[in-house]
């Protein structure tokens, strides 16, 4: 009876593994695998939403219906054909399978035999139960479309989590990743698989709540005799992947395409990952000089010195813990795969080395969260600093192209209204023979003019009360008493900047042409004036020197641009184009206002004949005591004017064609005056 007993359970116990080992609950029908469940799900939403089946095909995703957090580059979304194919892609592909979300990866094979030494393998895998390995599913063994199925991380893979600059782990989420790692590796290397054989930064994975699982291990003899489709990626990819090999086994695959997994080189493998952990970087990310293909020969092939990872230097919280952990990743990637240490040393090693082994998960989130608040409260100064400062800069630029007032009001959405300004001195210049000059010079020789003579002008009556309206050709124009209106100060302004101008033109040196001195006309008038603004993009400001009325304002709603309109405008500019070189012309408005301050020596010029105007007396701004006195060799108050008067006169509301002026260093001016 004894006997009996013993055999009956000894067949009990064989039939039991023979029925387990024919159990296919490991096998998949390929059709059963849903990889358009995300659309299913987008439709079903829609349909309850809208009452209808319309679907956006572009809401196909991949990382995940919860995933919070970042989204994997290594899941990238799939789509099946019109005849049920599947386009499987470099990296992880998902889809639904019994109500779950899987891992699909591909084996390209035609065929897998399913013969017992595959079933114990799959039983083998199947068995194996670690908080720090992924689930295996199961297998698709339908030719061509044979793969394989494993639990999904929706956080992606931890190269991914090093991939993502907005990403940045904390050295509790470094220790607890790499004793995660560690843990996985340590059951594989005590069950009966022994070995990973596969372990890349690609296959540690990262789920919901930041537990690093192990994927892609074992199933060796289903890989076996896979088709090659590195022919598919550039070489630089290919040996990318290679970087976490061993180097007895790297020698290995370059000379029979395959090798045999070993613990010795699991081991070299997690002294990568810890290297990738510490720093946040690839492995080789420090390399910057050698291609992938460079260091993998090294690597394989050492001369005077091994080709290892660079651990980069920084300062933690946990400095004290860096050396110690620096040495045990270089014992980890020993060139000798006997002097490596086992995992199982590595893990204790790490749990030593972890400073928050003592307190309990919650505390860490705790003291994560007051960590991160801290730093979000800095990084939005941080931010808002940089939007002020951008803002500003703005500002800067608005402020050169409008005057203040109106920029304001345009930058709120307002409307600019014209507005009637009862006394304004407007200024116009252009350089004597500027069409020689130009005729004798390159075109890069007269940008180069243009841009240091109107540089030198803008830093010059910076110290004014004066608004640069235009620049056209050698044309400049300024105005004063408007927007802001100033009293009767805008004469006197205006006279001090054109003294400073004319003092500034005379130290001028032409950069092509320092022989040759730079000659310009100034003129200046009082009066009314209207101005407004013009067009609501790129608002100009526009006007001339003469004392009188103007009108100004916005005109427009595209290129807006700030305008004066009005008779002064005119007469300012025939001022200008009535002058003589080195020297500043009054009308009769400007000069009276200005005979009332003493320290300014205005000289009658006599009657000139202005064109549209009649003859008019006019006079010249001789100087100011204290800041600039005009000198004597181009005092000259001859009524004769050293050029021909231009045909073309400007009456605010018209503006002429340049080309048709028939004088050139005129006509400029005078465009400016309508503009």
């Amino acid at each position: 009876m004894l006997a009996f007993a013993v055999g009956a359970l000894i067949f009990y116990r064989w039939w039991r593994n023979e029925r387990d080992l024919n159990n296919m609950k490991w096998k998949v029908h390929f059709l059963d695998l849903d990889f358009n469940f995300r659309r299913h799900k987008r439709k079903a939403t829609l349909g309850s939403k809208h009452g209808d089946n319309h679907v956006d095909r572009d809401s196909v995703h991949s990382d995940g219906s919860d995933a919070v957090g970042m989204a994997s580059s290594e899941h990238p979304s799939v789509e099946s054909g019109l005849d049920g194919s599947v386009a499987f892609h470099q990296y992880t592909t998902i889809a639904k399978y019994k109500e779950n979300i899987v891992a699909v990866k591909k084996i390209w094979k035609q065929r897998i035999q399913t013969d017992r030494k595959l079933m114990k393998h799959i039983k083998e895998i199947m068995m194996l139960k670690h908080s720090n390995l992924t689930t295996f599913v199961g297998i698709c063994i339908e030719s061509p479309n044979i793969v394989i199925l494993w639990e999904y991380c929706n956080k992606g893979s931890l190269s991914d989590i090093l991939d993502n600059s907005d990403m940045k782990l904390d050295s509790m989420f470094q220790f607890s990743i790499a004793i995660d790692i560690c843990s996985g590796l340590e059951y594989l290397h005590m069950s009966s698989l022994k070995y990973h054989g596969n372990l890349t930064s690609s296959n540690c994975l990262i789920d919901s709540r930041w537990v690093c699982k192990l994927t892609d291990f074992g199933l060796r003899p289903i890989r076996k005799g896979e088709k090659d489709t590195s022919n598919q990626v550039s070489e630089d990819d290919r040996c990318e992947k290679l970087f976490w090999l061993a180097p007895e086994l790297l020698r290995t695959y370059q000379s029979e395409k395959r090798f045999t997994p070993t613990q010795q080189g699991d081991v070299f493998a997690v002294g990568i990952i810890l290297k990738e952990i510490l720093c946040l970087t690839k492995p080789y990310a420090e390399e910057v000089r050698l291609t992938p293909k460079d260091i993998i020969k090294r690597v394989a092939h050492p001369t005077d010195q091994l080709m290892r990872p660079t651990v980069v230097e920084t300062q933690d919280e946990y400095v004290s813990l860096r050396l110690p952990f620096v040495k045990m990743i270089h014992s980890c990637w020993a060139e000798d795969p006997q002097c490596r240490p086992t995992i199982r040393r590595v893990l204790k090693r790490l749990n030593r080395l972890n400073p928050y082994r003592s307190t309990s998960m919650l505390d860490n989130m705790l003291m994560m969260m007051e960590r991160y608040s801290n730093h979000l409260e800095e990084l939005v100064a941080d931010r808002t600093a940089q939007l002020e400062e951008e803002k500003r800069k703005t500002d800067a630029l608005l402020y050169s192209m409008l005057p203040q007032k109106v920029a304001d009001n345009l930058k709120t959405g307002n409307l600019v209204q014209a507005e009637a300004f009862e006394s304004v001195t407007i200024y116009f210049s252009d350089v004597v023979s500027f069409t020689d000059l130009a005729s004798e010079s390159t075109p890069m020789e007269i940008v180069d003019l243009l841009n240091t003579l109107y540089t030198l002008f803008d830093d010059t009556i910076k110290n004014f009360d004066v608004y640069k309206v235009e620049t056209i050709g050698d044309a400049y124009m300024m105005a004063s008493g408007v927007p802001i209106q100033n009293g009767d100060q805008h004469v006197m302004e205006m006279a001090d900047a054109s003294l400073s101008l004319l003092k500034a033109v005379l130290s001028y040196v032409i950069p092509h042409r320092p022989e040759r001195q730079l000659k310009i006309r100034i003129g200046i008038h009082t009066g009314p004036v209207v101005a407004g603004v013009v067009g609501q993009t790129m608002p100009r400001y526009c006007s001339g020197i003469h004392t009188g009325p103007v009108v100004a304002g916005v005109v427009g709603q595209t290129m807006p641009r700030y305008c004066l309109f009005g008779d002064t405008v005119n007469t300012a500019s025939r001022m200008e184009s009535n002058g003589m070189p080195l020297k500043i012309h009054l009308s009769g408005s400007s000069a009276a206002l200005l005979k009332k301050n003493p320290l300014y020596d205005v000289v009658e010029r006599g009657k000139v004949e202005i064109k549209g105007k009649g003859r008019l007396c006019t006079f010249w701004l001789m100087g100011k005591t204290g800041l600039f006195k005009v000198p004597t060799d181009s005092q000259n108050t001859s009524v004769a004017s050293d050029h021909k008067e231009p045909e073309t006169v400007f009456h605010g509301d018209v503006t002429p064609s340049i080309a048709n002026s028939p004088t050139s260093d005129t006509t400029a001016a005078g465009s400016a005056a309508i503009h």
